[in-house]
């Protein structure tokens, strides 16, 4: 893909990488990649979680940075990061955010 396209296929996009832990290596190539594309990689998550009482969790308030919300979870394991939140007592959407595999950041280079 040409230098200049490539840099525009994730303009926009605002990324958390998960489950990278022990794998500080393929965390460096994710994260490089994702940047080569555009997108902007965050240190952590950035918007909304819904609790099983319904009530609602903010890590940031979205109406006050609504251009700083997280867009896109790439994880090593989709299954684990589901788990481990529900474990952590959240349910129900993350509000616009997708969670993909890492598999799915290879395929968009």
């Amino acid at each position: 893909m040409l230098p200049e396209f490539r840099s525009r296929t994730l303009r926009g996009v605002r990324i958390v990488l998960s489950g990278f832990t022990a794998l500080r290596k393929l965390h460096a190539e994710a994260w490089r990649v994702a940047k080569t594309m555009g997108a902007t990689v965050q240190k952590s998550f950035i918007g909304s979680l819904r609790l099983p009482d319904n009530q609602c969790i903010n890590t940031w308030m979205p109406s006050e940075f609504p251009s700083h919300l997280t867009t896109h979870i790439v994880t090593t394991s989709p299954t684990s990061l589901f788990e481990s939140l529900h474990a952590q007592g959240v349910t129900g959407p993350l509000h616009g955010v997708r969670v993909v595999p890492l598999e799915w950041l290879w395929a968009c280079s």
